[in-house]
């Protein structure tokens, strides 16, 4: 599947020779109004603090489907339509596998990844995953 939105998790679907294959990249942005579509890319988990954006064409980028079973067990919020937040533990998570769709908010992003928290009290809520712009943790 092409990408089609900001957000979207995606990588090559032909990597040069030498390219990671798994490697995956956040797609910042993309313009289908000229001649050769582009993209810009940003690699995921590649150890630096600060990775470098990258321009590529659009049509050689997939979407990338993501394993949500690294979630267990991470601290995490969730944030309701009404702006309030709950933390916890993640307990469960819905799907195994998902495009991640995500929308970007003042202090953080929203995912489309349904998940179960436990806070300190015990008690337990559902939403989609939220990650605040300070949450220095790996996913994916």
């Amino acid at each position: 599947m092409i990408p089609s939105k900001k957000g979207q998790i995606v990588r090559f679907h032909t990597p040069l020779e030498g390219e990671d294959a798994s490697q995956k990249y956040v797609l910042l942005d993309f313009h289908t109004d000229v001649e050769q579509p582009r993209a810009h890319i940003r690699e995921l988990n590649n150890g630096t603090h600060l990775p470098s954006i990258n321009t590529v064409h659009l049509h050689d980028l997939e979407v990338v489907e993501i394993s949500t079973a690294d979630l267990l067990g991470q601290l995490a919020s969730i944030r309701y339509p009404d702006g309030t937040f709950v933390s916890g533990t993640i307990t469960s998570v819905r799907d195994p596998k998902i495009f991640l769709d995500l929308e970007v908010f003042p202090h953080g992003v929203q995912t489309n990844v349904w998940i179960t928290v436990t806070d300190e009290k015990k008690e337990v809520y559902s939403g989609h995953l939220f990650v605040d712009h300070l949450w220095s943790g790996k996913f994916f």
